[in-house]
């Protein structure tokens, strides 16, 4: 389903069931690092939801820059008319 080390690009919804998260220590023994076994836990979602923070902090980034641009013109049509 997931593969250790991939770059997450989904979030995933634990309808029923349990879910466990093995990986091995440093000796190559197996550990569980996460068990889940509630319905409707979710996981996956960290990288889904960095993604969308980062778009839209790029999106209200650019539109504050096409209005401080508005303005500047704004002001600067205004000084050249006076």
């Amino acid at each position: 389903m997931v593969v250790e080390g991939s770059m997450g690009d989904a979030i995933f919804l634990l309808y029923d069931g349990e879910l466990l998260v093995p990986t091995l220590d440093a000796g190559g023994r197996d550990i569980t690092l996460a068990q889940v076994n509630s319905q409707g836990a979710f996981f996956g979602g960290f990288a889904v939801a960095l993604a969308v923070i980062l778009r839209n902090i790029a999106r209200v980034s650019a539109q504050r820059l096409r209005e401080s641009n508005v303005l500047v013109a704004s002001i600067a049509s205004d000084s050249s008319s006076a």
